[in-house]
């Protein structure tokens, strides 16, 4: 009889132990996910910070851009004035007109060897 209470006791001592030991790989267990949690959310929010640092890159590229674009625009004004692009404009009209007029005499046979009519 002393031998199975004994038996008794040591397996319920050993039940107790591993109990316990189960407890604190459970414990272990839940404290790893909850970091494991952690620096997932950490990594998300470092991903979302390097998108809007280079969505910020490209923002002050296409700023730096629209700037030269408008000194350039600044250059060319200075160079050219509108009361010399309409000068421009004109000269080439008159230019197209004159040409329209040779090109209609010389498509009307009016020109070299014909006698004139008059």
């Amino acid at each position: 009889k002393q031998w199975y209470q004994r038996r008794v006791a040591i397996t319920a001592g050993l039940d107790q132990g591993r109990k316990d030991k189960a407890l604190r790989l459970l414990k272990k267990k839940k404290f790893q996910d909850s970091l494991l949690e952690k620096t997932d959310v950490q990594l998300d929010n470092l991903e979302k910070m390097v998108q809007d640092i280079e969505f910020a890159q490209v923002e002050i590229q296409v700023v730096e851009g629209l700037k030269g674009g408008n000194e350039a625009l600044d250059a060319l004004h200075q160079i050219m004035s509108l009361d010399d692009v309409e000068k421009i404009m004109g000269d080439t009209e008159d230019a197209i007109a004159y040409q329209r007029e040779i090109d209609d005499l010389l498509a009307g046979g009016g020109g070299v060897g014909q006698p004139d009519e008059g």
